[in-house]
This record gives C-alpha cells, structure tokens and sequence, in this order.
C-alpha cells in the first residue's frame, strides 16, 4: 500500500472477541489466546512503550531508515535488517541515552552497533513468559536460535528474533556499513563534513566484477506479482549456498528486484528475455506487432507475446588470485586491502587454475523456487546466470552513472608482486590497530575502480585498463520445457 508515495504495511490481526472496543489496549497477553501464529506475531509490537523519549526516538529512526535505503541494506527478506528491527536498534540506543537529542542519538548507533558483541542479543527488556503454550526465543534451548548471528529480540511476548534471516554475508556488509558510517559521523562532528555523506547513494553496482542476475519471468501481471515474491524471498536461501563456495569470500544480495515489461514478437524473443538477452532493436515491422495472434512475415511466424520480468542481483566477492585471505585496513575514508600471496596447489600437488563452480547452489535453487506448489512450468520460467560488471544493463544505473569499462587482463611479474607485497605489509605493520572487515579485495598489481574509485595500475597505450582478470565460462544444462539453468564457473588462472 502507498500513502503520498510512501510505502506502508498495514498489520492485521483476528482477536477471539466478539467486538473490538475503541480503548482495547494490548498489553494483556490473554488476548493472544486462540489466536493463529500468523496473528500473534503481527501484535508483537510494544516497542514506543519502552522508549524515554518518543520525539527523539521517531527522528533518529527516520533518519536511520533513510541512511539504511540509501546504502541498501534495508530489506529483511534478502538477509538484511527490517523496519521492525532498525526500530528496535534505534530504541535500545534510546534507552541507553534517554536525555539526548536526536542527533545524539544517531551519533550514537553507528559506533555502538559496530562494536556490539554480536551474537549477544538487542534486548529491550527481559524475556518474560506466559499464559501460552508457544515458543519464546531461547538460544539455550532451541540450536536454531543459538545460530542466529545478530538476534535483535522483539519485546512483547511471546519475544522473538526479528532478525533470523540474517546471513554470514549480509552480517559482514552491514558490520561495513557500520564502521563506514561512524567515521563519518566522527567527521561530521569534528565540522570536516556535513551530514548529506552519510546518506550517499550505495556503489552495488560498481563494487564487484561478477555478478549472479536470477531472472524470474511470467506471461502474466498477476501471476508475475506472486512469481517474482517467490523468487525472491528464495534468494536468501541461495546466498547460503554459495557462502559454501571454495574461493567466494563473499554473496552480496541487492535488496530489491528490478521490473521490466517486453513486447516479443516470436518465441525466441520471449526465450532471450527470459535469459536476461535483450535485443535493442525490433524484429518485425511494426505494423504487425499491435495484432493479436500470430501471422506470418517472410516466412516467420511472429506471436504478440507480453513477458514479464523481475530481476535480482548477487555480487560476487572472490578471493583474490596468489591470497589466502583478505582483510581491510580503513581510516580517513580511504579503504586499503591487504592480502597474503601463495601458490595455488590442484588437487595433485601442482600449481593450476582456480574454480569457483557454482553449478550446485544454482541448480538446488532452481529446484527449490519450482517446487512451489503455484508453478507452472508452461507460464513460468527461472533463469541464473553469471554476468562481469561490464554487461550489467543500463537500468542498474541511475542518470549520472556510468556503466564500468570492460577490463582488459594485464601480466604481472613477480618482482612486482614481491615489492607490492612488501609494500602492503609494511603499511598493515603502520596501521595494525585500524583492521577491519571490508567487501572488496585488490593489490597494487590489480588495481581497478571497483572500490574506490582509484584507477588502474597500468593501461595499454591506448587509455584501456589493464588489469588481471579470471576468465569466466558458462555451463548450460540444457533447455528443459521453457526453463534453462545457466550455472557459471569462473576459472582464475594462476601464473
């Protein structure tokens, strides 16, 4: 529902009263008897009752939901974290400063958030019990609460996490998100900045050179609208499949899908969108697309066909060739990478190429997303596939962007690579206390405009980038019916 423009969900429940009086208050737990789960969860919510000081608390929120939006991080269905949940975070700094401003407030979320001691819960008051025979969050009982990474515990009962849905990934992009976010807010104190950086629009899109599109696609608006909801509340489930990967650091989900509407005009238009391949240019003249049916032109049957699709994206963080493993050094808004150098062993003994084989996550996530018991395998279809940076379609990108340059792959020789791991070290040896997580991973022999914005460490003579970069190859298995999982394998060779 939208009010205005704003988006907004409207929270119901059926109490077992034969009238609802205009004073009910909530708070007695007997009226969650002979309720539903569904029901009960939806009057979980006593979070404005346990806040010192609503107006404080209702602008720092605002503010924290914007700042949230703006650095896509704010969906719970893809991993991330809620409305209910940034509500709960917000009110616990609340309670912790129940004197301060709005502004204090703010300034406050970022630098305790970052340094909480995950997994310790968010509470917002002691876990209570009940006239119910219903589950109440425990970790000490229940193995499936102990994992949770980043409980955030809703206060009415009966209590529960909020934030299950959280994943490795997401957590390590938020913990980013955090830390970025205090020293900006260090800067905007100390008058270096002012508070329009902390809302500065997410870089997803020029992060990373790999990319997953999961296409989901239908002949119907309606039946698009329930397909795409599908698809996507599925993507979580695939991003913890591929965190299983050898040489993945990392599946970042962007947290919304993108809608798109194509007018084809043979069944091989319709196949190409349903595999993400758009031609730009038409293919039947155009006094014959607005018939219905299908006619002939040349020879060619030609079918008046409307596909709907919805499109997600996952980034992916590889591990970078000749690391072990990676970590981020950051301060004063610049972000360093460093990372240890090794030979890569095959499985013999003897140096050889990497791969990253995603063919197992994709395919478990096809086979998940169509056993919905509403698929139909003549109207739908489900599409994954690996794309580079370079290939992302333009409606990735907002009015002002530009779409990342192809990269051409440059060699490196090992005198390079020794003096910049000296280099590196050296610098982790000066600033040892500011290590930090961090989402990309580059050396001074493989430079690109993925992270910073710094450019690359070489170009061809002619302008082009230079950078080393794994090649990439696609498995088809093949056209089943309208489906065809495309699963991607991307082979890093080594030196």
């Amino acid at each position: 529902m939208h009010f205005s423009g704003i988006p907004i969900d409207l929270v119901c429940a059926r109490l077992a009263l034969a009238r609802v009086p205009d004073d009910l208050e909530l708070k007695d737990d007997n009226l969650l008897k002979n309720l539903d789960e569904r029901c009960i969860r939806s009057l979980n919510d006593e979070i404005l009752r346990l806040v010192p000081n609503i107006p404080a608390f209702r602008i720092a929120l605002r503010c924290v939901k914007l700042w949230a939006k703006r650095r896509a991080v704010y969906s719970n269905m893809m991993g991330f974290l809620g409305g209910v949940a940034w509500a709960m975070l917000v009110a616990r700094i609340c309670q912790l400063y129940p004197n301060a401003c709005a502004g204090a407030i703010v300034s406050k979320f970022f630098r305790i958030v970052y340094q909480w001691k995950w997994p310790q819960p968010i509470l917002l008051k002691n876990i209570e019990g009940g006239p119910l025979q219903v589950r109440v969050w425990n970790p000490k009982l229940y193995p499936a609460d102990k994992a949770h990474r980043m409980p955030i515990i809703t206060p009415a009962y009966p209590s529960m996490c909020a934030t299950h849905n959280v994943t490795q990934s997401t957590h390590e992009i938020m913990k980013v998100e955090f830390n970025r976010a205090d020293g900006i807010i260090n800067e905007i104190m100390t008058k270096k900045t002012d508070w329009s950086e902390l809302f500065s629009k997410h870089d997803f899109f020029m992060h990373y050179r790999y990319y997953l599109q999961v296409i989901a696609t239908s002949d119907s608006a309606e039946m698009q609208l329930k397909w795409a909801g599908m698809v996507e509340s599925r993507i979580r489930q695939l991003v913890m499949k591929l965190e299983g990967v050898p040489n993945l650091i990392l599946a970042h989900p962007f947290i919304k899908g993108f809608e798109k509407v194509y007018q084809c005009s043979t069944d091989q238009e319709a196949l190409d969108v349903a595999h993400g391949v758009y031609n730009p240019v038409a293919t039947v003249p155009s006094e014959v697309t607005h018939r219905e049916g299908s006619v002939e032109v040349d020879g060619l049957e030609l079918v008046n066909r409307t596909v709907y699709s919805t499109t997600f994206y996952i980034g992916l963080l590889i591990e970078p060739r000749g690391g072990e493993y990676w970590t981020g050094l950051a301060f004063s808004g610049v972000i360093f990478i460093l990372f240890y150098e090794c030979d890569l062993l095959s499985s013999d003994g003897v140096t050889g190429p990497r791969k990253l084989d995603i063919t197992w996550p994709a395919q478990e996530f096809c086979k998940l997303v169509k056993a919905w018991d509403k698929y139909d395998e003549n109207s739908m279809a489900i599409v994954v596939k690996s794309i580079k940076s370079s290939q992302l379609p333009l409606d990735t990108l907002e009015e002002g962007e530009q779409q990342p340059k192809k990269l051409k792959r440059a060699k490196s020789t090992s005198k390079s690579k020794t003096s910049s791991s000296k280099r590196l070290k050296s610098s982790a040896n000066t600033h040892r206390d500011h290590l930090v997580p961090t989402l990309t991973a580059r050396s001074e022999t493989s430079m690109s405009t993925y992270s910073d914005g710094s450019q690359a460490s070489g170009t061809d003579g002619s302008g082009s980038t230079l950078v080393e970069e794994p090649s990439i190859s696609l498995n088809g298995s093949g056209l089943r019916g309208k489906d065809e999982v495309l699963t991607a394998q991307l082979m890093m060779n080594s030196p």
